[in-house]
């Protein structure tokens, strides 16, 4: 089976993986919550489902916090920031890298801190803040280099 094969089937079970995330999410699984929209995350971005992207990034940013999984919260907040940034709302982006920022600082993930430097200095260059857009890029250079 081609991966377009595969992306059309997904796409006609997507109604069933939808209802199965809103039902999780109802009855405050929060482990299912987290392992379906991490499992859909790129079958939403590529095929454009933008805005059942963020609903359910935000249900598994909920879902993390709610289950004290704190590197999920991490990882979900950096996707919102990605997919926000995307969207053109560079407020929600700024505010999902910053808190990804802080998580992974506290879990000690150096890598994944540079990974959201490049995205804030990704940001700032987009907005035109090319001073506070070369010193992000710069941190997550150093981080890299080391």
């Amino acid at each position: 089976m081609s991966d377009v094969e595969a992306l059309n089937q997904l796409e006609q079970a997507y109604a069933d993986l939808r209802a199965a995330i809103e039902s999780a999410y109802q009855a405050q699984d929060w482990h299912p919550v987290m392992d379906l929209v991490w499992e859909l995350g790129e079958f939403l971005y590529i095929r454009g489902h933008w805005k059942d992207q963020r609903r359910y990034l935000k249900y598994a940013v909920e879902a993390a916090q709610k289950s004290g999984d704190r590197k999920s919260l991490a990882q979900f907040q950096y996707t919102l920031g990605v997919v926000a940034y995307e969207q053109g709302d560079y407020e929600t982006a700024e505010r999902s890298y910053q808190e990804a920022l802080r998580v992974f600082d506290d879990l000690e993930m150096i890598e994944s801190r540079a990974d959201v430097f490049n995205q804030l200095g990704i940001l700032e260059q987009a907005q035109g803040k090319y001073k506070s857009c070369r010193s992000y890029l710069e941190k997550a250079l150093t981080i890299y280099e080391e």
